[in-house]
Formats: structure tokens, sequence, C-alpha cells
């Protein structure tokens, strides 16, 4: 199953975009666009490594085991120094199991279920989707998984 069954990230509104690839990869992460300070407190709450780019934010939670300062303005860059610093490798991860809308964990659904929920074009040229069951978001294999793998072979090897 790997860490992605086991770690949780929270991830105020610095990081946003490594928030998004880390739902991709399949870690459940929490992320608050508009997160107050009371917010951010209830992530601890919640087992969760807080992510930052935000100093003030990182040195108030010094004293806590559970934080990662994020030092790189790319994305890619940001997601490198998350996998460096837990040590994950690419049997950790479980790409495209989770909402990247709202991070709830997504299922395969057949065809026949998302004919209204997506373009006339797309399900007639594909026969695999996955739906979010919280947020009702649709999902298909095309050019965007393609270049996330390639990605994700980059972070990795």
């Amino acid at each position: 199953m790997g860490k992605s069954a086991t770690i949780r990230f929270a991830a105020d509104k610095t990081v946003g975009k490594l928030a998004k690839w880390l739902r991709l990869l399949g870690f459940d992460t929490l992320y608050e666009s508009d997160a107050s300070k009371a917010g951010i407190t209830g992530f601890w709450e919640k087992d969760r490594i807080f992510l930052t780019r935000t100093k003030k934010r990182f040195l108030d939670r010094a004293g806590l085991q559970h934080h990662i300062f994020i030092s790189s303005d790319r994305v890619a860059d940001q997601l490198v120094e998350v996998i460096q610093t837990l040590g994950l490798v690419s049997a950790d991860l479980r790409p495209f199991s989770r909402c990247i809308r709202c991070n709830q964990p997504i299922k395969t659904v057949g065809k026949e279920e998302v004919v209204a929920s997506v373009p006339e074009y797309v399900w007639e040229i594909h026969d695999v989707f996955k739906s979010c069951g919280s947020c009702g978001r649709v999902y298909w294999p095309g050019s965007h998984v393609e270049r996330s793998y390639k990605m994700i072979t980059r972070l990795f090897h």
C-alpha cells in the first residue's frame, strides 16, 4: 500500500500547487488557500505534516516534529524536497487515487455513469473513468495523465 496511506499533509496557501501534486500522487493533503491560524492549528490535531514556505509559520512551529519548510519556488523542486525529506520511493505512491479538488478518494465508475458529466467526444473515445463521490468531479486518461507520469518518472529516477 505504501506510505501514501499513512503519511498525511496539511499545506498552507504558499504551497498550493505542491498540495495538488501530493494529492495527485495519492497523499491525503489538506489545503486551505485562506487558512487562518486557527485552521492551521486544527491540522496539527489531525496528525499531519505541515508544509509551508513562510518562515514565520515554520519558526512558530519549530518545536513541533511534523513540519517541513519548503524553500523552492518551483513545484517540481518542492516535490523533491518532500520526497527527500521523508525518504519516499515510487512504491509509496498511489497516483490518481485522490480527487485533486477536494482530496477525497476517487473510484473507477462505469462509462454510462458519466455520460452526462463529460464532453461527448471524451465519452466516445475513452472507456475508463474515475469519479469523486464527494464533489462529483470526473477524471479520464488524457494527455495530462501522460505528462504527470513523466513527471513522476523524473522525480524518482
